[in-house]
């Protein structure tokens, strides 16, 4: 891979991610960088999240002070114990000036919060919690294969609100064999229950090198049964933004005011930090991400290199087609006046006549020259976000 010398580059960072991969369990739909929990493992890991930010500062004057999220995520970061978060905390005390504006957020599962555990995250100085329910049904559950049972998603969601978070946040899985319509709107209706902050829902989506990617009967369930994974998105899409939830972005929803601030700095393309196992990072122009392997990315760091599988200069065509494909994912739409002063563009005949054929067909919609995805739309988001890039020159 070509060296690029970016010493140069003063650099402000609104956005640090921090990747825990350690799980009890290894879900059969993840794909992301996760290991197996060996908590022998969590010093050495800390340890070289240490290093890894050493030599990014060799390589960009890194500016921490406009940071306005941390988020920690995995993986599952709530394998962490409550010392071994106090001493990440302290480390990042020591690189940022944390201030009460910045959206703090963990990612936890049911299983692993008990009350004093959710107090503890809140005496560290967490304010944001996104809890990975899935489903309260236990059948569900079961067939996705996770080891938290509902009663303990309640439980957990009661010692969240308990320890005095306001802002927490909850995530949901829709569109997999043997979930039903009764099942999902159950889900929904208990969630809002709870007066969540914030709500993420997934479509189950089936990645190569995972578990379920084995097993053909469900990628065979999901083509026969576009249809209903689209009613019950729209059913998602109605009871939520009737319960007063903003529809943000494709599968995020939230009350007013609560975004998830790490999620808008990755949409709007603003620079970033990822530190971690498979972590990947934004800073203008360069982009890149890390090794995925656990001893690649040990190896690595303790040679003194950094852990990069990829690094890249992006060119103005590729900012230009994800500031297409990013701003289409989120409700305030692509913005074409704007689009095509900045990059002093005329929109070619097969951009029309595609745009065209969207607006035929209902997934997309033109409001005082903002383009928008329609509900229909945003579940094939990305084939249509992708081909219209495609029209361009």
């Amino acid at each position: 891979m070509k060296e690029i010398d970016t010493t140069h580059c003063a650099t402000g960072i609104p956005g640090l991610y921090i990747h825990i991969p350690f799980c009890r369990k290894i879900c059969p739909f993840c794909s992301f960088a996760v290991l197996k929990d060996n908590p022998a493992r969590h010093p050495t890991y800390l340890n070289l999240l240490h290093e890894e930010y050493n030599l990014l500062s060799r390589q960009f004057q890194l500016d921490l002070t406009p940071c306005e999220s941390i988020y920690l995520g995995g993986g599952t970061p709530s394998r962490l114990s409550t010392f071994e978060l106090e001493q990440l905390v302290d480390w990042l005390f020591s690189i940022i000036k944390i201030s009460k504006k910045i959206q703090w957020s963990i990612e936890v599962n049911p299983e692993d919060i008990s009350p004093k555990y959710a107090s503890d995250l809140k005496a560290l100085g967490f304010t944001r919690i996104s809890l990975g329910i899935q489903s309260f049904q236990q059948t569900d559950l079961e067939k996705l294969k996770r080891v938290h049972s509902g009663a303990q998603s309640r439980f957990a969601l009661e010692s969240v609100i308990d320890a005095g978070f306001e802002d927490y946040s909850l995530d949901f899985m829709f569109g997999f064999p043997g979930q039903t319509k009764e099942q999902l709107e159950k889900d929904i209706e208990l969630a809002l229950s709870y007066h969540p902050s914030h709500i993420s829902v997934y479509s189950l989506s089936i990645e190569p090198k995972t578990a379920l990617n084995r097993k053909p009967v469900w990628k065979d369930w999901i083509r026969e049964n576009e249809n209903l994974i689209s009613d019950l998105y729209r059913l998602i899409v109605e009871r939520l933004t009737a319960a007063n939830f903003v529809h943000y972005e494709v599968s995020n929803f939230c009350i007013d005011g609560y975004q998830s601030r790490q999620n808008m700095i990755y949409w709007n393309r603003r620079n970033y930090l990822g530190l971690g196992l498979g972590a990947h990072s934004f800073v203008s122009p360069y982009r890149w991400g890390n090794m995925k392997r656990w001893i690649d990315y040990k190896s690595s760091l303790t040679l003194k290199s950094l852990p990069h599988i990829s690094f890249e200069a992006l060119s103005e065509t590729m900012h230009r087609d994800e500031e297409v494909m990013l701003s289409l994912r989120l409700n305030q739409g692509l913005d074409l006046a704007l689009f095509k002063k900045k990059y002093l563009l005329d929109f070619p005949d097969s951009w029309s006549k595609k745009v065209e054929a969207y607006f035929q067909h209902n997934l997309l919609v033109e409001k005082g020259n903002i383009l928008q995805l329609t509900t229909k739309g945003l579940l094939i988001a990305d084939e249509i976000t992708a081909s219209l890039c495609a029209c361009l020159p």
